[in-house]
């Protein structure tokens, strides 16, 4: 629970992969939780959520910079909100998923050996037994 004004959370990571490709990434990740997003700049994206239980809306803004380095700041949209529940960290943690998810399905992940992606939550000897004709 952040306590602040407006209250906020933030998130920083380095990536091994092209700024470029990462920004593509970050924009495809907004779309599969559902967030409308913008760009303000080449570098800048941000999603304005909607109201919820626990505070008048979010903004997400996220930072992609040339050297693959994302920050990423979730705050509540009033400004006099000094109380987020959690909600600013629930919003970076599911992007931060979602991010993750994407890049290892984009065969980018330089932590897994190649044709080991493309299914999430399936080790190789999962795939083998689910179709010992394929691959792996």
């Amino acid at each position: 629970m952040a306590i602040g004004f407006p209250a906020a959370c933030k998130w920083k990571q380095s990536f091994l992969v092209d700024a470029t490709l990462l920004r593509h990434l970050v924009r495809k990740t907004f779309e599969e939780i559902g967030w409308k997003y913008e760009s303000s700049s080449p570098h800048i994206i941000t999603a304005c959520l909607p109201p919820n239980l626990y505070s008048w809306g979010e903004i997400v803004t996220v930072d992609v910079d040339d050297d693959g380095n994302i920050s990423a700041d979730s705050r509540c949209a009033w400004p006099l909100q000094i109380v987020d529940w959690g909600k600013n960290r629930v919003n970076l943690n599911l992007f931060h998923a979602g991010l993750l998810r994407a890049i290892r399905n984009s065969d980018l992940d330089p932590q897994m050996p190649s044709g080991m992606t493309g299914e999430i939550d399936s080790t190789p000897l999962e795939r083998v037994l689910r179709d010992p004709d394929q691959p792996s």
